[in-house]
């Protein structure tokens, strides 16, 4: 019940904030192998993604997706993320990390503060 009442929380105060919110044109492949295509919000932070297609919002957590993408026209960058399994804690859950660097080492990154303009390398763990 209380994990219930804490979704509905965060899908309320997102929604409320998605106003404020800066939209991508984007797509998320989901881990069931589907793909969504849409304006998107990447809340790193607290590990989801808010879609939206037409005027329907779903919040996605990070154990659904697999990964997204989305053009960062303020950064003029590709923004890509992918969602991995942290086993290091109690309780196995899921992160996003932006791909940072890809090849034979990819360089992945998770921000850490929830400003809306994170600097470079201050506000993320590599």
């Amino acid at each position: 019940m209380k994990r219930i009442f804490f979704c509905l929380l965060l899908v309320n105060s997102l929604t409320t904030k998605a106003q404020s919110l800066k939209w991508y044109d984007g797509s998320v492949v989901l881990a069931t192998g589907d793909v969504i295509i849409g304006k998107m919000v990447v809340e790193p932070s607290l590990n989801v993604l808010l879609v939206q297609q037409s005027s329907i919002r779903t919040v996605y957590p990070a154990h659904k997706i697999k990964s997204l993408y989305f053009y960062d026209d303020s950064s003029d960058i590709n923004r890509r993320f992918i969602s991995l399994r942290d086993k290091s804690m109690l309780y196995n859950h899921c992160q996003l990390f932006e791909i940072v660097v890809l090849g034979e080492v990819s360089v992945l990154r998770k921000q850490e503060t929830r400003s809306r303009k994170p600097s470079d390398a201050p506000d993320f763990t590599y």
